[in-house]
């Protein structure tokens, strides 16, 4: 199996130097070996890190909370709003809404 090593140090001996974006680039998201291209989950008390939303509900569910302050402090005629989950990883923290 090619590592993310192998495909760094084949672009630097192709290339010479990389800068550090091209580096992280690799590393992270070449097809072939990125980290985070892998099918593999990472994320969890199994994986290779854990975020608040791993850990349970509780921070989706302070969220909620807050959110709706905002909400409902922000009550003008016409007002519409919307909440995304940028970059969710599963979607845990808007299932917990």
């Amino acid at each position: 199996m090619k590592m993310p090593t192998d495909a760094i140090r084949e672009e630097i001996l192709k290339s010479g130097a990389i800068p550090f974006a091209r580096f992280m680039e690799l590393a992270l998201y070449c097809p072939e070996t990125g980290y985070y291209e892998k099918n593999q989950d990472n994320v969890g008390r199994a994986g290779d890190f854990i975020t608040s939303v791993s850990t349970g509900s509780l921070f989706g569910e302070l969220l909620a909370f807050q959110f709706a302050e905002w909400l409902q402090e922000s009550q003008i005629s016409n007002f519409k709003s919307q909440i995304i989950e940028a970059g969710a990883h599963d979607g845990r923290l808007a299932a917990t809404f």
